[in-house]
């Protein structure tokens, strides 16, 4: 089965514009990281990113949270969408 590297973690909080380019790679480093098993985590804040992402759900993005802080500090169990696969059953 995949490799164990814990969580990748994205901050993206302090951006103002993020392109077609741009949620493409997310989505790249989203389904890699998955394949790796490591939980991919944007933080993405109130900033205008939250938005875009949620409006692009067939991207299949993890629901970004707040702060980076969210993000290392929660249960593996409480990030959403995590897609990984596990060959224990």
């Amino acid at each position: 089965g995949p490799a164990n590297f814990g969580r990748l973690v994205i901050d993206l909080s302090r951006m103002e514009f993020i392109g077609a380019a741009g949620l493409r790679c997310l989505a790249r480093a989203h389904q890699t990281s998955a394949k790796q098993g490591t939980q991919l985590q944007i933080v993405t804040g109130e900033c205008v990113i939250k938005r875009v992402i949620d409006a692009v759900p067939e991207l299949g993005l993890p629901p970004a949270v707040d702060t980076v802080d969210d993000a290392c500090h929660a249960e593996p169990a409480q990030l959403p969408n995590t897609t990984a696969t596990d060959d224990r059953g």
